[in-house]
């Protein structure tokens, strides 16, 4: 009976605390929904690439920029940033612009995964506080679209083939409409 309550209170806490952290996980996550405007957001967060240099990640006259957050130690991002290399490569000349953002701790980790894979696509550091925690990411790889105007267009979390041909898609109408917005 005792070993009951002790549940029951356990499961009670549990759920009050959800409750409590709920709308404020709501909120920061809606930041990188398709429709949420991150123009603030964007302009506030100058990364460093492996290089050593500081800048936006989002350059103003770009009709799209992917925003794609990723680790070294993430099994689906090992996967997946060397196919956003690719699509780089097939739409950065089309005014695409691409920014691969490591979560990594270790800066040296990140740049040696970049190295070995041969990844061309600029690659940012994010510290702590940074724009990962900003946006409140649920998990990563998580890949974001955001037009000339820093408005989130498309938005997703994971790696499959079937999210990276939505987003080359959804790049593709973009490029052709010449950024226009399109909703996913």
């Amino acid at each position: 009976m005792h070993r009951n309550r002790l549940v029951g209170v356990a499961v009670a806490l549990v759920a009050i605390a959800l409750v409590a952290v709920g709308p404020i996980a709501t909120v920061s996550v809606a930041k990188a929904t398709p429709g949420a405007q991150l123009p603030d957001l964007l302009e506030t967060h100058n990364l460093t690439t492996l290089e050593g240099r500081t800048g936006r990640i989002v350059p103003a006259a770009a009709p799209a920029s992917v925003i794609h957050f990723w680790a070294s130690w993430c099994a689906p991002c090992k996967k997946e940033l060397p196919l956003l290399d690719d699509l780089d490569a097939e739409l950065g000349p089309r005014g695409v612009r691409f920014a691969a953002i490591s979560i990594d701790s270790d800066p040296a980790k990140a740049r040696r995964f970049v190295e070995q894979q041969e990844i061309h696509l600029p690659v940012f550091l994010d510290g702590p506080e940074g724009l990962a925690e900003s946006l409140a990411l649920p998990s990563i790889p998580s890949t974001f679209v955001v037009d000339r105007q820093g408005r989130v267009t498309f938005a997703t979390t994971g790696s499959s083939e079937e999210e990276l041909a939505r987003l080359r898609a959804h790049l593709v109408g973009l490029v052709q409409s010449k950024g226009a917005v399109a909703s996913h």
